[in-house]
């Protein structure tokens, strides 16, 4: 239920990181049409982060983040036209940020993390998407 009130925050952003990072490219911005681009970040199986954007609709950019993490994803969070950051202390769980570009993502994520009350958070994975 955090996932789709995370969504809702962010008027419907998501993501995810890790140690190794899968990139995952939709189709080019300009197909998404209408300014209307959602994009994807998951945590897969061993921490692997995937990312996804460029995708016309929000189940577009979740399948495309599932298929990528071969239907094992721990969590997908999908956004439109924005960012997404996932931040994470050494010992603490994901937090999934979202914003209007980077650096407002990161910030958001970074921010939810130390509220959580852990030490050392950084952020591990971060995607945008027209």
């Amino acid at each position: 239920m955090r996932g789709f009130s995370a969504l809702l925050r962010a008027f419907g952003m998501c993501v995810l990181g890790s140690v190794m990072a899968v990139a995952v490219t939709g189709s080019a911005a300009s197909a998404c049409g209408y300014d209307r681009c959602f994009g994807a970040l998951a945590l897969g199986p061993n921490g692997v982060t995937v990312r996804a954007s460029g995708q016309r609709t929000a189940p577009a950019a979740h399948d495309r983040a599932s298929r990528a993490c071969g239907g094992h994803c721990d969590r997908i969070e999908v956004f439109h036209s924005g960012c997404a950051a996932i931040a994470q202390a050494p010992l603490g769980q994901p937090e999934f940020g979202f914003g209007i570009d980077r650096e407002a993502a990161r910030d958001d994520a970074l921010e939810l993390c130390a509220e959580s009350g852990d030490r050392g958070c950084r952020v591990r994975a971060w995607v945008c998407s027209p």
